[in-house]
């Protein structure tokens, strides 16, 4: 493990890895690199626990890498974030509830059954607007504003024509969108 460790704080990429693997696809890649590191270096792993043997052996050598042990407070900060917020999902959405209290409430919620559309209204593409001043307000930003991600197409700005959406829910309403074709939610 210490050579592990070695590679990981000389790394960039595996440290940065480390401390985002609150991330299920993260921690997934860190370990994957981590077996071929050890495959490279001809040291065996039968382990398949590698990740929480990782953890264990940084518990047990605080001293040795400090930046790990900093990592790995990262990491269970996010654990503990990503929780928080799939608790609080699962209490504003009602499912934390008794089976027939989620049954009785979900009853409730109307089911609206809409015709799947050849061409998607309105694309999924595009910087959607309600109202031409909404647009004016927005089009300098949307059309040269900062883009988070300049290798993204910058979106497309959009006028949204109410006549062509299939339903619209209000911002105090609840729906449950069915195809009306197959059933599918």
């Amino acid at each position: 493990m210490d050579q592990l460790a070695f590679y990981v704080v000389q790394s960039s990429t595996m440290l940065d890895l480390f401390k985002a693997a609150y991330n299920p696809s993260h921690q997934l890649r860190f370990v994957e690199e981590a077996r071929m590191f050890l495959t490279e270096r001809g040291i065996p792993y039968p382990s398949p626990e590698l990740w929480s043997d990782f953890c264990a052996w940084i518990q047990k050598h605080p001293d040795e890498h400090p930046s790990l042990v900093e990592a790995a407070l990262r990491c269970r900060a996010g654990v503990k974030q990503r929780r928080a917020l799939h608790n609080r999902l699962l209490t504003d959405l009602n499912l934390r509830r008794r089976e027939e209290v989620r049954t009785e409430r979900l009853s409730r919620i109307p089911i609206i059954s809409v015709r799947r559309l050849s061409n998607p209204y309105p694309p999924g593409h595009a910087a959607v607007y309600e109202s031409t001043a909404i647009g004016d307000a927005w089009m300098a930003d949307l059309q040269h504003g900062h883009q988070a991600d300049v290798r993204r197409q910058r979106p497309n700005p959009l006028l949204l024509d109410f006549d062509l959406l299939q339903h619209n829910v209000k911002a105090t309403e609840d729906a449950i969108i069915q195809d009306k074709e197959t059933g599918e939610i």
